[in-house]
Protein backbone atom coordinates (compact mmCIF):
# COMPACT_ATOMS: atom_id res chain seq x y z
CA UNK A 1 0.00 0.00 0.00
CA UNK A 2 1.43 3.35 -0.95
CA UNK A 3 0.04 6.67 0.22
CA UNK A 4 0.05 10.53 0.08
CA UNK A 5 -1.21 12.20 2.51
CA UNK A 6 -2.36 16.06 2.15
CA UNK A 7 -2.32 18.61 4.88
CA UNK A 8 -1.37 21.82 6.65
CA UNK A 9 2.47 22.94 6.62
CA UNK A 10 4.06 22.03 9.98
CA UNK A 11 4.58 25.20 11.04
CA UNK A 12 0.87 25.58 11.57
CA UNK A 13 -1.32 25.55 14.50
CA UNK A 14 -4.79 23.82 15.50
CA UNK A 15 -6.36 20.35 15.71
CA UNK A 16 -5.75 19.59 12.18
CA UNK A 17 -2.05 19.50 12.95
CA UNK A 18 -2.33 17.58 15.64
CA UNK A 19 -4.15 14.98 14.01
CA UNK A 20 -1.68 15.13 10.88
CA UNK A 21 0.86 14.41 13.81
CA UNK A 22 -0.75 12.16 15.05
CA UNK A 23 -0.04 9.77 11.38
CA UNK A 24 3.24 11.24 10.77
CA UNK A 25 4.64 10.02 14.77
CA UNK A 26 3.21 6.81 14.55
CA UNK A 27 6.50 4.43 12.87
CA UNK A 28 4.12 1.31 12.30
CA UNK A 29 0.72 2.91 10.68
CA UNK A 30 4.10 5.12 8.22
CA UNK A 31 5.79 1.92 7.46
CA UNK A 32 2.18 -0.19 6.40
CA UNK A 33 1.07 2.62 4.75
CA UNK A 34 4.81 3.28 3.16
CA UNK A 35 3.29 6.88 3.90
CA UNK A 36 4.53 10.72 1.94
CA UNK A 37 3.36 13.94 3.36
CA UNK A 38 3.39 16.94 1.32
CA UNK A 39 1.36 20.59 2.89
CA UNK A 40 -0.73 22.36 0.66
CA UNK A 41 -0.75 25.55 2.56
CA UNK A 42 1.12 27.34 4.63
CA UNK A 43 0.84 30.04 7.92
CA UNK A 44 1.54 32.72 6.01
CA UNK A 45 0.54 35.91 3.96
CA UNK A 46 -2.76 35.28 1.03
CA UNK A 47 -0.23 35.88 -1.54
CA UNK A 48 2.53 33.30 -0.21
CA UNK A 49 -0.25 31.24 0.62
CA UNK A 50 -1.33 31.27 -3.45
CA UNK A 51 2.69 30.45 -4.46
CA UNK A 52 2.63 27.28 -1.78
CA UNK A 53 -0.22 25.84 -3.02
CA UNK A 54 0.59 26.29 -7.20
CA UNK A 55 4.26 24.55 -6.41
CA UNK A 56 2.35 22.03 -3.78
CA UNK A 57 0.31 21.20 -6.62
CA UNK A 58 2.52 20.75 -9.08
CA UNK A 59 4.78 18.37 -6.91
CA UNK A 60 1.79 16.43 -6.15
CA UNK A 61 0.50 15.67 -9.85
CA UNK A 62 4.18 14.79 -10.45
CA UNK A 63 4.67 12.35 -7.55
CA UNK A 64 1.33 10.72 -8.22
CA UNK A 65 2.03 10.12 -12.16
CA UNK A 66 5.18 9.07 -11.35
CA UNK A 67 4.66 6.82 -8.02
CA UNK A 68 0.90 5.73 -8.99
CA UNK A 69 -0.45 6.32 -5.17
CA UNK A 70 -2.68 3.50 -4.14
CA UNK A 71 -4.71 6.27 -1.72
CA UNK A 72 -4.00 10.21 -1.70
CA UNK A 73 -6.08 11.13 1.96
CA UNK A 74 -6.87 15.23 1.92
CA UNK A 75 -7.51 16.65 5.01
CA UNK A 76 -9.62 19.34 4.32
CA UNK A 77 -11.10 22.22 5.97
CA UNK A 78 -13.61 25.05 5.32
CA UNK A 79 -13.47 28.34 2.78
CA UNK A 80 -10.55 28.41 1.02
CA UNK A 81 -9.91 25.17 1.86
CA UNK A 82 -12.40 23.58 -0.07
CA UNK A 83 -11.11 25.18 -2.86
CA UNK A 84 -7.98 24.24 -2.80
CA UNK A 85 -8.05 20.88 -1.84
CA UNK A 86 -10.91 20.13 -4.05
CA UNK A 87 -8.31 20.72 -6.90
CA UNK A 88 -6.07 18.23 -5.39
CA UNK A 89 -8.72 15.71 -5.42
CA UNK A 90 -9.50 16.29 -8.84
CA UNK A 91 -6.51 15.77 -9.90
CA UNK A 92 -5.93 12.88 -8.25
CA UNK A 93 -9.14 11.07 -9.13
CA UNK A 94 -7.55 11.98 -12.97
CA UNK A 95 -4.75 10.51 -12.53
CA UNK A 96 -6.36 7.24 -11.22
CA UNK A 97 -5.86 7.08 -7.52
CA UNK A 98 -8.37 6.50 -4.59
CA UNK A 99 -9.36 9.91 -3.07
CA UNK A 100 -10.44 10.03 0.87
CA UNK A 101 -11.50 13.47 1.31
CA UNK A 102 -10.90 13.51 5.31
CA UNK A 103 -13.34 17.04 6.80
CA UNK A 104 -12.17 18.88 9.17
CA UNK A 105 -15.01 21.78 9.93
CA UNK A 106 -18.38 22.30 10.16
CA UNK A 107 -18.47 23.46 6.22
CA UNK A 108 -22.77 23.46 5.98
CA UNK A 109 -22.95 26.78 6.61
CA UNK A 110 -20.28 28.31 4.69
CA UNK A 111 -21.48 26.49 1.81
CA UNK A 112 -24.73 27.28 2.23
CA UNK A 113 -23.71 30.70 1.87
CA UNK A 114 -22.87 30.43 -1.11
CA UNK A 115 -24.47 31.09 -4.35
CA UNK A 116 -26.43 28.42 -6.47
CA UNK A 117 -23.19 27.99 -8.81
CA UNK A 118 -20.32 27.99 -6.05
CA UNK A 119 -22.64 25.40 -4.61
CA UNK A 120 -22.22 23.26 -8.11
CA UNK A 121 -18.58 23.70 -7.67
CA UNK A 122 -18.55 22.55 -4.36
CA UNK A 123 -20.56 19.70 -5.34
CA UNK A 124 -18.32 18.88 -8.01
CA UNK A 125 -15.04 18.84 -6.04
CA UNK A 126 -16.09 16.99 -3.61
CA UNK A 127 -17.55 14.56 -5.58
CA UNK A 128 -14.55 13.38 -6.63
CA UNK A 129 -13.63 11.83 -3.72
CA UNK A 130 -13.87 7.78 -3.49
CA UNK A 131 -14.90 8.40 0.46
CA UNK A 132 -15.09 11.34 1.85
CA UNK A 133 -14.28 11.17 5.92
CA UNK A 134 -16.77 13.34 8.58
CA UNK A 135 -15.62 14.09 12.36
CA UNK A 136 -18.94 13.02 13.49
CA UNK A 137 -22.18 11.79 11.97
CA UNK A 138 -23.88 14.99 12.37
CA UNK A 139 -22.60 15.95 8.47
CA UNK A 140 -23.83 12.88 7.02
CA UNK A 141 -27.23 13.73 5.79
CA UNK A 142 -25.67 16.86 4.07
CA UNK A 143 -22.49 15.46 2.56
CA UNK A 144 -24.96 13.02 1.12
CA UNK A 145 -27.21 15.94 -0.35
CA UNK A 146 -24.35 17.95 -1.98
CA UNK A 147 -22.13 15.09 -3.13
CA UNK A 148 -23.17 13.08 -6.43
CA UNK A 149 -22.09 9.98 -7.80
CA UNK A 150 -20.87 6.58 -5.66
CA UNK A 151 -18.98 8.83 -2.89
CA UNK A 152 -18.73 6.46 0.27
CA UNK A 153 -19.06 8.41 3.50
CA UNK A 154 -17.56 7.38 7.02
CA UNK A 155 -16.90 8.83 10.23
CA UNK A 156 -13.44 8.84 11.11
CA UNK A 157 -13.35 10.59 14.54
CA UNK A 158 -10.09 12.80 15.82
CA UNK A 159 -7.68 10.89 18.66
CA UNK A 160 -5.79 11.83 20.77
CA UNK A 161 -2.77 10.30 22.89
CA UNK A 162 -4.70 8.38 26.24
CA UNK A 163 -2.01 8.03 28.95
CA UNK A 164 -2.52 4.94 31.15
CA UNK A 165 -3.79 6.15 34.08
CA UNK A 166 -6.58 8.93 35.13
CA UNK A 167 -3.99 12.11 36.38
CA UNK A 168 -6.86 14.37 37.54
CA UNK A 169 -6.18 16.47 40.57
CA UNK A 170 -9.55 17.24 42.30
CA UNK A 171 -7.95 19.35 44.37
CA UNK A 172 -6.37 21.99 41.53
CA UNK A 173 -7.60 25.82 41.61
CA UNK A 174 -6.85 26.21 37.66
CA UNK A 175 -9.69 26.42 34.97
CA UNK A 176 -8.72 26.15 31.22
CA UNK A 177 -9.46 27.52 27.78
CA UNK A 178 -7.76 26.57 24.84
CA UNK A 179 -8.71 27.64 21.76
CA UNK A 180 -8.38 30.60 19.47
CA UNK A 181 -9.20 34.03 21.65
CA UNK A 182 -12.28 35.26 19.93
CA UNK A 183 -15.84 35.66 19.90
CA UNK A 184 -16.93 32.46 17.93
CA UNK A 185 -15.12 30.21 20.45
CA UNK A 186 -17.10 32.00 23.55
CA UNK A 187 -14.83 34.38 24.72
CA UNK A 188 -16.75 37.34 25.63
CA UNK A 189 -19.50 34.41 27.78
CA UNK A 190 -16.53 33.11 29.47
CA UNK A 191 -15.16 36.70 30.79
CA UNK A 192 -19.44 37.37 31.95
CA UNK A 193 -19.28 34.46 33.34
CA UNK A 194 -16.42 34.92 35.79
CA UNK A 195 -17.48 38.51 36.32
CA UNK A 196 -20.89 37.36 37.60
CA UNK A 197 -19.68 34.26 39.80
CA UNK A 198 -16.22 36.55 40.80
CA UNK A 199 -17.71 37.00 44.58
CA UNK A 200 -19.54 33.33 44.75
CA UNK A 201 -16.21 31.07 44.42
CA UNK A 202 -12.93 31.00 46.49
CA UNK A 203 -10.48 33.56 45.99
CA UNK A 204 -8.14 30.69 44.35
CA UNK A 205 -9.57 29.63 41.98
CA UNK A 206 -7.87 30.86 38.94
CA UNK A 207 -9.19 30.69 34.55
CA UNK A 208 -6.02 30.24 32.45
CA UNK A 209 -7.00 31.31 28.95
CA UNK A 210 -4.53 29.60 26.66
CA UNK A 211 -4.24 30.03 22.49
CA UNK A 212 -3.91 32.62 19.67
CA UNK A 213 -5.41 36.37 20.44
CA UNK A 214 -5.96 36.71 16.76
CA UNK A 215 -7.65 40.06 17.55
CA UNK A 216 -4.82 41.09 19.87
CA UNK A 217 -7.11 42.45 22.13
CA UNK A 218 -7.53 39.85 25.10
CA UNK A 219 -5.93 41.26 27.99
CA UNK A 220 -7.62 44.80 27.05
CA UNK A 221 -11.13 42.92 27.73
CA UNK A 222 -10.16 41.03 30.31
CA UNK A 223 -9.43 44.36 31.87
CA UNK A 224 -12.60 45.86 30.86
CA UNK A 225 -14.58 42.98 32.70
CA UNK A 226 -12.95 43.56 35.42
CA UNK A 227 -11.60 40.44 36.28
CA UNK A 228 -8.35 40.58 35.61
CA UNK A 229 -7.39 39.16 39.40
CA UNK A 230 -9.08 36.08 38.38
CA UNK A 231 -8.07 35.72 34.72
CA UNK A 232 -4.90 34.90 33.23
CA UNK A 233 -3.78 35.26 29.26
CA UNK A 234 -1.04 32.70 29.39
CA UNK A 235 0.03 32.91 25.37
CA UNK A 236 -0.02 29.48 23.03
CA UNK A 237 0.22 26.31 24.93
CA UNK A 238 2.77 23.98 23.39
CA UNK A 239 2.77 20.39 23.23
CA UNK A 240 5.17 19.99 25.48
CA UNK A 241 3.84 21.85 28.28
CA UNK A 242 0.62 20.22 27.76
CA UNK A 243 1.01 17.32 29.79
CA UNK A 244 2.03 19.63 32.68
CA UNK A 245 -1.00 21.81 32.20
CA UNK A 246 -3.66 19.06 32.33
CA UNK A 247 -2.44 17.06 35.37
CA UNK A 248 -3.06 20.84 37.41
CA UNK A 249 -6.27 21.52 35.42
CA UNK A 250 -9.79 21.36 37.41
CA UNK A 251 -12.62 22.00 34.71
CA UNK A 252 -12.09 23.31 30.68
CA UNK A 253 -14.27 25.18 29.08
CA UNK A 254 -15.24 25.53 24.98
CA UNK A 255 -18.34 27.65 24.74
CA UNK A 256 -18.32 27.80 21.11
CA UNK A 257 -20.81 28.92 18.83
CA UNK A 258 -19.60 26.81 15.82
CA UNK A 259 -17.33 23.78 16.38
CA UNK A 260 -16.26 20.31 14.31
CA UNK A 261 -14.81 17.54 16.95
CA UNK A 262 -12.69 19.85 18.68
CA UNK A 263 -8.80 18.79 19.90
CA UNK A 264 -9.22 20.58 23.08
CA UNK A 265 -11.81 18.77 24.04
CA UNK A 266 -10.75 15.24 23.32
CA UNK A 267 -7.39 16.15 24.87
CA UNK A 268 -8.30 17.25 28.53
CA UNK A 269 -10.54 14.50 28.33
CA UNK A 270 -7.86 11.96 27.72
CA UNK A 271 -6.46 13.54 31.08
CA UNK A 272 -9.95 13.19 32.84
CA UNK A 273 -11.07 16.81 33.11
CA UNK A 274 -14.79 17.53 32.63
CA UNK A 275 -15.50 20.09 30.23
CA UNK A 276 -18.40 22.61 29.66
CA UNK A 277 -18.96 22.72 26.33
CA UNK A 278 -21.96 23.42 23.94
CA UNK A 279 -23.68 20.88 21.82
CA UNK A 280 -22.25 21.79 18.62
CA UNK A 281 -20.70 19.78 15.27
CA UNK A 282 -19.71 16.94 16.92
CA UNK A 283 -19.48 17.82 20.73
CA UNK A 284 -23.03 15.55 21.40
CA UNK A 285 -21.17 12.25 20.18
CA UNK A 286 -18.20 13.01 22.72
CA UNK A 287 -20.12 14.79 25.98
CA UNK A 288 -22.91 13.29 27.35
CA UNK A 289 -24.22 16.06 29.42
CA UNK A 290 -24.43 14.98 33.09
CA UNK A 291 -22.36 12.24 32.81
CA UNK A 292 -18.94 12.88 31.43
CA UNK A 293 -19.18 16.84 31.42
CA UNK A 294 -22.13 19.70 31.43
CA UNK A 295 -23.60 20.96 27.70
CA UNK A 296 -24.49 24.14 28.17
CA UNK A 297 -26.56 26.69 24.79
CA UNK A 298 -24.19 28.45 22.83
CA UNK A 299 -24.34 32.33 23.58
CA UNK A 300 -25.05 31.81 27.53
CA UNK A 301 -23.05 33.57 30.18
CA UNK A 302 -25.60 32.36 32.82
CA UNK A 303 -25.54 28.32 32.23
CA UNK A 304 -21.90 29.07 31.75
CA UNK A 305 -21.72 30.25 35.22
CA UNK A 306 -24.69 27.98 36.32
CA UNK A 307 -22.17 25.11 35.33
CA UNK A 308 -18.92 26.23 36.98
CA UNK A 309 -20.53 26.70 40.07
CA UNK A 310 -22.10 23.59 40.14
CA UNK A 311 -18.84 21.94 39.22
CA UNK A 312 -16.79 23.87 42.02
CA UNK A 313 -19.55 23.04 44.85
CA UNK A 314 -19.20 18.99 44.30
CA UNK A 315 -16.07 17.17 44.23
CA UNK A 316 -17.82 13.65 44.15
CA UNK A 317 -19.46 15.04 40.91
CA UNK A 318 -16.10 16.14 39.19
CA UNK A 319 -14.64 12.69 39.95
CA UNK A 320 -17.84 11.23 38.68
CA UNK A 321 -17.09 13.52 35.28
CA UNK A 322 -13.40 12.80 35.27
CA UNK A 323 -13.72 9.11 35.20
CA UNK A 324 -15.89 8.68 32.58
CA UNK A 325 -14.59 11.33 30.58
CA UNK A 326 -11.43 9.36 30.83
CA UNK A 327 -13.28 6.36 29.80
CA UNK A 328 -14.78 7.82 26.83
CA UNK A 329 -11.43 8.61 24.91
CA UNK A 330 -9.61 5.29 26.13
CA UNK A 331 -12.82 3.45 24.65
CA UNK A 332 -13.99 5.48 21.43
CA UNK A 333 -11.29 8.10 21.09
CA UNK A 334 -7.59 6.96 21.37
CA UNK A 335 -4.91 6.91 18.87
CA UNK A 336 -4.72 3.19 18.76
CA UNK A 337 -8.23 2.84 17.25
CA UNK A 338 -8.10 6.08 14.78
CA UNK A 339 -4.82 4.69 13.50
CA UNK A 340 -6.21 1.34 13.10
CA UNK A 341 -9.58 2.68 11.73
CA UNK A 342 -7.96 4.90 9.09
CA UNK A 343 -6.03 1.56 7.82
CA UNK A 344 -9.04 -0.56 7.88
CA UNK A 345 -10.92 2.41 5.50
CA UNK A 346 -7.86 2.21 3.19
CA UNK A 347 -8.21 -1.66 2.42
CA UNK A 348 -12.22 -0.67 2.13
CA UNK A 349 -11.27 1.80 -0.51
CA UNK A 350 -8.85 -0.23 -2.50
CA UNK A 351 -11.14 -2.72 -2.43
CA UNK A 352 -14.24 -1.14 -4.02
Amino acid sequence: MKVLMIGVDRTSVGGMLTVVDNYLNDKSFCDYTHLEYIPSVVNSSNFQKIVFFIKALCVITWKIFIKHYDVVHIHMSTRTSVWREGIIARVSNFLGSKVLIHIHADVEPWVDSLSAKKQRLVSYLLSSADTIALLGFKWEPFIRRITKGNVKIRVLYNAVFAPDVNYYNVESKKIIFLGMLTPLKGINEILEAVQQIDSKIPQDIEFNLYGADKNHNIEELINQYGVSKRIKYCGWLTPKDKPACFKDALICLLPSYTEALPMTILETMAYGIPNIATPVGAIPEVITSGENGILIEPKSSGQLADAILSLLQSKKLLKTFSNKAFETIQNKFSIEKNLAGTISLYEFMLKQ
